[in-house]
């Protein structure tokens, strides 16, 4: 049950034991840009893709579903991941 001022964290679906992500299905679940992935990963907050070759990188699905279950809710629509109410708080002040 969520709280009605929570949006639900998207999941993925029944995941395989071995499944990888490509960044078009990377976007597609966290409904981002490929250039936000990548910010992700360079500051750290994001899981490091796989090279399976030189044109070819995937992620481990299961690191991506552990990744959105350890990210806190969403408290307010339109709020940005990564940020809480303190944050939009003492922006304010």
């Amino acid at each position: 049950m969520t709280d009605a001022n929570q949006t639900p964290k998207p999941t993925l679906p029944e995941l395989q034991p071995l499944q990888m992500l490509g960044i078009a299905e990377v976007k597609s679940l966290l409904q981002v840009s490929t250039s936000t992935v990548y910010r992700w990963i360079d500051q750290g907050s994001f899981p490091r893709p796989f090279q399976l070759s030189e044109n070819c990188v995937r992620w481990r699905a299961v690191e991506i579903q552990a990744w959105l279950e350890a990210r806190p809710p969403f408290s307010k629509p339109g709020m940005k991941p990564g940020t809480s109410d303190n944050a939009e708080k003492n922006k304010a002040a």
